[in-house]
This record gives structure tokens, C-alpha cells and sequence, in this order.
């Protein structure tokens, strides 16, 4: 039994948003911002299965849907793939793990991966930026001398436009302040009937705000209106981070160095990639324990950043991995067929 540890740090070469469901702001740990594990370990997983598809592109073969969902999302659509026990449990499972180093890893529904990704966390007091919110305006506002350049019979269309989404845009703007005052009192009454009064107006202004955009002329969504600010991590910020490869075999460490090769071919996370958000460099020692060494032995290094990947890990070859891939030495599709 053997331990693999990647010890190192993640760098923000641009600024990092990461939005989340139902939270406001970047995601924090004991108030700092941070790059949380699940986006991490998304980014390293969804990187290594394009790295498979482009392999197989390559090669001119291709992969079924039901292998997609398996290997970018670990969902078993084709059913074929029955776990046993827990997946966590000494010896459980071991015949998948042998002909699917991927899933190995990467784990599937049921089967826990053997690569722990942690939270990336920022530890300085300024890491955050707070970027201030705009507004997006019509361009026809922005040059007037545009309208010159339409074609004459289009201009009526274009003055119903612009009176259809000034007026819609003033409506929705009441409703949603409307709303959101009401969400604030759903949430301080402790009295039943007011909370269900307060719901039932939130749904009725949750249709009204729908009827305004789809009798709105042209876009839905209003095209004069402000933009939200965000919150994300600042750039040139140096974010502590760790993995934990948990008893892998020399082609799972393998498959595991591979996906960080793949990673740095789009060294990108988060959102507001338009403005070039999102750009990451990343470096890890890589470490064993084991029976034979019980203080962590390096093994080298892995990582990327504008002079692209690099690798000292003993053994590791990237273009012999993606060929083992490629010719299925490395088994990447269902093994019941």
C-alpha cells in the first residue's frame, strides 16, 4: 500500500470567478476566498476526458454516449457497471479497478475515486477583487448616427424596439425590487399565513416579469440594463493546494499525471472567460509513503505555466500514456463488451 501526495500551490495568472448554486460571492473557507474542490477536481476530470476524445478523434474511432456520461460526469447511463458493497471497503470492487483505471481514479456513481482534489484557498488579506458592475446599452444609443445605416424600411421596427424595451425594462425594474423586499420579509416573519401571502405575491410577480419580456419586441432579456457586479480572486495570488492519490498503480499515477498534462492544454476555471478570467499556473512535489518508506520520498515534480507542462516523475511518459490510450492498452470504455 502506497501513498502519492501532490504538495504545491495554484497561481491566479488572471483574476478567478467561481459562481456557485444558491451563494452569493466567491465561495469562502474561515472567510477566505477560495477555488473550491469540486470546480478543481471538475476542471482536472473534464480536461482528461477531452484529452480521451481528442486521442480517439485522432485516431478516427469514436466513443458512445453512454461512455461520455462515464467517463466526463462517472453516470453509468448503460447500466453495466454493478458495484458491489461499499466502494470504499478493503478489497471491494477491485475487478473494475483493474480493467478501468480511470474510473479507478476518477471514480464513477457508486465507486469512490482514488485522486482526492482539495480546496484551493487564498491567504492573503487583499486576494479579493470586487469587481464593480456596468450597464449594457443599445448600440443604436451609443452611435446615433447608426440608424442611418438601416435600412429605411426597418425603422419602425427599430423605434418599437428601443419604446418596447425602455418600457419593459422600467417594469421589470419595480418588480424584482418589489420582490426582492418581499423575500426579505419572508425571511424575518416567523407567521405562516404572512410567509404564504408574501409567496404567493413572489410567484405572481415571478409571471408578471415573464409576461414583460415575452411581450417585450425583439430580445427577451433587455438589452439597456445593468450589469451585476462579482467577486473573484485577484491575480498574481499564490493559493496553498494539495491532492492525495490514495494506493494507485504505476498506470493509475500515471493516468493521473496525464489528466494534469491535459489540464494545461486549457488552464482555465471559472467564469467571466470573455474577459479573460481564469487563467491559472499550477506546481506540485510529488511524494510517496509506503512500507519501504515511511518519510514521504520525492518523486518530482508536476505542473504548468506559460512555457507549458512539465513532468520530472520518474517513468512517466505523456505521448506513451496517449498512445496506450489510443490503441487500448489503456482501457477507457466499457469492459463488459
Amino acid at each position: 500500500m502506497r501513498t502519492i501526495k501532490f504538495i504545491g500551490h495554484i497561481t491566479t495568472v488572471e483574476p478567478v470567478n467561481i459562481t456557485m448554486p444558491n451563494l452569493k460571492g466567491m465561495p469562502r473557507s474561515q472567510g477566505k476566498p477560495m477555488i473550491p474542490a469540486s470546480s478543481l477536481r471538475g476542471y482536472l476530470r473534464h480536461s482528461a476526458h477531452n484529452g480521451i476524445v481528442e486521442t480517439f478523434s485522432s485516431a478516427e474511432q469514436y466513443l458512445t454516449v453512454d461512455e461520455h456520461y462515464l467517463l466526463a460526469s462517472g453516470v453509468d447511463t448503460k447500466r453495466a457497471l454493478a458495484v458491489t458493497g461499499q466502494s470504499t471497503q478493503v478489497g471491494a470492487n477491485q475487478e473494475i479497478r483493474k480493467k478501468h483505471p480511470f474510473l479507478s481514479i476518477w471514480g464513477y456513481w457508486g465507486l469512490a475515486g482514488k485522486f482526492s482534489i482539495g480546496n484551493a484557498v487564498a491567504t492573503s488579506d487583499d486576494a479579493l477583487l470586487k469587481v464593480n458592475g456596468g450597464s449594457r446599452q443599445h448600440v443604436f444609443n451609443r452611435n446615433e448616427t447608426l440608424s442611418s445605416f438601416v435600412d429605411p424600411s426597418e425603422l419602425p421596427r427599430l423605434k418599437d424596439i428601443l419604446e418596447a424595451d425602455k418600457f419593459s425594462a422600467e417594469a421589470i425594474a419595480d418588480y424584482k425590487i418589489e420582490k426582492k423586499e418581499l423575500q426579505k420579509q419572508t425571511r424575518e416573519t416567523t407567521d405562516k399565513d404572512e410567509k404564504a401571502e408574501y409567496r404567493t405575491r413572489i410567484e405572481e410577480l415571478d409571471v408578471l416579469m415573464r409576461e414583460a419580456k415575452d411581450a417585450r419586441v425583439g430580445a427577451s432579456e433587455s438589452i439597456q440594463r445593468p450589469l451585476d457586479g462579482y467577486e473573484a480572486i485577484d491575480q498574481g495570488q499564490m493559493l496553498p493546494h494539495r491532492m492525495v492519490l490514495k494506493d494507485p498503480t504505476d498506470t493509475e499515477l500515471h493516468l493521473a499525471l496525464w489528466s494534469i498534462a491535459m489540464a494545461s492544454l486549457q488552464p482555465y476555471v471559472g467564469g467571466h472567460s470573455n474577459s479573460n478570467f481564469g487563467e491559472i499556473h499550477a506546481k506540485w512535489d510529488v511524494s510517496v509513503t509506503d512500507i519501504n518508506s515511511f518519510t514521504p520520498k520525492k518523486l518530482g515534480e508536476v505542473g504548468f505555466d506559460d512555457n507549458g507542462f512539465f513532468c520530472t516523475v520518474d517513468g512517466f511518459d505523456v505521448d506513451e500514456i496517449t498512445k496506450q490510450i489510443a490503441d487500448g492498452t489503456i482501457n477507457i470504455r466499457y469492459f463488459d463488451e
